[in-house]
Formats: C-alpha cells, sequence, structure tokens
C-alpha cells in the first residue's frame, strides 16, 4: 500500500510538469505518504488482537510529522526571475512646458 500511495504521488507531481525537477519536488511528499501509509498499515493488522507495544509510538510520531509538513509552506525552488519578473523601471514625469 504504501508503495502505491508513492507511485500515486510521484504521478500526481509528473501530471503537473514532466521533468526531473517534479520528480526532485515530488520525492519529500511521496516518501512522508509512504511512511505514514506504512506505519497506518502495520498499526491496523493489529486492530482486533493488538498491538505490541513498539507499533503505536512510530505511527503517532510519522502520522505528527506528516501534518507538520503539510502544514508548511512550499518553497519555491525555481530561480525568482522565472517566477516574479522585475517590475518595469518607472518613468520619469514628463518636463513640465
Amino acid at each position: 500500500m504504501a508503495a502505491a500511495r508513492t507511485v500515486d504521488v510521484l504521478s500526481g507531481a509528473l501530471n503537473a510538469a514532466p521533468t526531473a525537477t517534479a520528480l526532485r519536488r515530488g520525492a519529500a511528499p511521496a516518501a512522508l505518504a509512504a511512511a505514514h501509509t506504512c506505519t497506518l498499515t502495520t498499526l491496523s493488522r493489529h486492530e482486533t488482537s493488538g498491538a505490541p507495544t513498539r507499533v503505536p509510538a512510530p505511527t503517532l510520531t510519522v502520522s505528527t510529522a506528516t501534518a507538520l509538513a503539510a502544514a508548511l509552506p512550499v518553497r519555491e525552488t525555481a530561480p525568482p526571475s522565472q517566477h516574479n519578473p522585475p517590475a518595469p523601471s518607472p518613468q520619469p514625469p514628463a518636463p513640465y512646458r
């Protein structure tokens, strides 16, 4: 299941922009989604019989890290000139005649 989530997130990144940059930008969110899904799947396997004591703490830690990472703003990786072209310089006022 975790591998499927990883592929899903990476394919979403490639749909946005099919480049190596999109894969690099999608790698961290894909890894977080995979870790989150893996720990939740591991915990859910023990739902009815009771989980070993070593399972809930990592699940809570990864879930918290995933929530915090989702709340952080996305940092731009492209040069500023591509996103924010410089504003044109203001023209001096015409002289009064």
